[in-house]
């Protein structure tokens, strides 16, 4: 999909997508959340990701148990480009990636996968697109096949330019996506995905488990998710510049400083994530 905030289709975003694919997997512990305890990783037969980026997920996955058929999805080009090489280096035959507009119709069967995946897709798809959206997934899962969606939310943090940078992503989102705060993603996905969307989309057996990640100094995430949100923000910068968000002093003593802040012995940090699961059952 095309993330407009950053320039999606950049060499950049690809390694940014990748290495927050590693963090996200690590912090989570597992691949795939199922609402039944029944349910195990065995059981899947076709997996689709969908917004699927440079792969990472969907290798993942692949790689895990390759008997499974996992298709990843992608409105760029490139994006896909690099995922099936990447599928290709890791000599993964049960792993394949198509360009498709997950606004638009998909080309699957009807009842055709057992699990469809998103993650940190709330500034790709329209807000008025989501209901769309959700049915369309629903109407390629099979009977007793799994929706799961995830997203990032705020950040807890002793960094005052952390701070001063959600405030700048704060009125960037208000201003192009309606979302009121940092979390304002999760906490939409919370009310009107979770509450309304899932069961207007014919979903049952939803869902919702929110998971914290420690990346405080000193921590094993630290180094990587530091990382991560030095490339998110400076890839930030031209559309702060561009919406009159800030100006180019403000952008440029503000990065300084966060990484100043993410080389102090004392520095703390947490990010929130939220996920919601659904399940087609007749």
């Amino acid at each position: 999909m095309q993330h407009d905030l950053f320039g999606y289709d950049t060499a950049t975003q690809v390694a940014r997508l990748l290495l927050q694919d590693r963090i996200l997997s690590e912090a989570v512990r597992t691949t795939v959340f199922f609402p039944s305890q029944e349910k195990k990783l065995s059981d899947l037969q076709r997996v689709l990701d969908i917004g699927c980026g440079p792969g990472g997920w969907a290798i993942d996955l692949a790689r895990q148990l390759p008997q499974t058929t996992v298709i990843g999805i992608d409105s760029s080009p490139m994006m896909i480009a690099y995922a099936s090489g990447l599928a290709q280096l890791h000599h993964l035959r049960n792993c394949q990636f198509h360009v498709m507009d997950a606004l638009k119709p998909f080309a699957f069967s009807d009842r055709s996968f057992d699990l469809v995946h998103l993650r940190t897709m709330s500034t790709a798809i329209p807000r008025s697109r989501w209901l769309h959206l959700l049915k369309e997934c629903h109407r390629i899962l099979r009977t007793g096949g799994n929706l799961q969606l995830m997203e990032c939310g705020g950040i807890m943090t002793t960094s005052a330019a952390i701070r001063t940078y959600s405030d700048f992503c704060t009125r960037l989102l208000f201003q192009r996506y309606g979302f009121e705060a940092p979390d304002g993603a999760i906490s939409w996905m919370r009310r009107d995905i979770g509450e309304s969307l899932f069961y207007q989309a014919g979903y049952q057996n939803i869902t919702q488990r929110s998971f914290l990640l420690d990346f405080s100094a000193g921590t094993p995430l630290h180094e990587s998710q530091c990382q991560s949100l030095e490339v998110f923000f400076e890839a930030l910068q031209p559309m702060l510049l561009q919406m009159d968000i800030a100006t180019e002093r403000e952008v440029a003593n503000t990065y300084i400083a966060l990484r100043e802040d993410f080389s102090r012995p004392s520095f703390q940090a947490t990010l929130s994530f939220h996920l919601i699961g659904g399940e087609r059952r007749e």
